[in-house]
């Protein structure tokens, strides 16, 4: 836990875990969190993301799990895997800048901190076969897959192999804001 600023606690207690509790989700508490992600800005209010829950029941589960990577594999205990794609041509017309990506990455925060409010945890993965994903879930050509996340409750450290174990156990480390924030221009220590 970061100590050394005041940052509100869903921010600072935020961890991306790989050990979950098999306890069943809610549909209400998953329905809150794509309440928040719902309620994320977009470009031209354009709200270009969409989002495919898939739980331990879904027929397509099994299919989703094998196309994560081998490293990913610990994901299968979570209860609730998310799959978030979005279209680019959900950008605004007035604009060249491709928004729809960093907007549905807005929008899988705003879900992770209402996943957080509830007592869950979250953990993103971009390791997965990307196409095999959409085949699997039926998502139209024009989206591009740009997340599955794990979702459920914190679970046993020792339920996961040990090379696993070890990265669960590891410090959170973040960059010092000197090397990621500047003053005036590139690379003047803020």
């Amino acid at each position: 836990m970061n100590t050394d600023r005041k940052i509100h606690a869903l921010i600072n207690r935020r961890k991306s875990i790989r050990a979950f509790s098999p306890k069943k989700i809610t549909h209400s508490v998953i329905k809150d969190c794509l309440e928040a992600a719902r309620w994320t800005p977009s470009s031209g209010n354009n709200q270009p993301w969409r989002y495919i829950i898939i739980d331990k029941k879904s027929p397509n589960r099994a299919k989703l799990e094998a196309t994560l990577s081998k490293g990913n594999g610990w994901a299968k205990q979570a209860p609730v895997l998310v799959v978030v794609c979005a279209r680019e041509e959900d950008d605004p017309s007035y604009s060249d800048t491709d928004y729809f990506g960093y907007d549905t990455g807005m929008s899988i925060m705003s879900f992770v901190l209402e996943a957080q409010h509830q007592g869950l945890k979250c953990h993103q993965m971009g390791g997965f076969d990307h196409e095999a994903a959409k085949k699997v879930l039926s998502i139209p050509k024009e989206y591009s897959v740009w997340a599955i996340t794990a979702v459920g409750y914190p679970g046993k450290v020792s339920s996961l192999d040990e090379r696993t174990q070890a990265k669960e156990k590891q410090k959170r480390v973040r960059k010092l804001i000197t090397e990621v924030a500047f003053r005036d221009k590139f690379g003047k220590t803020y």
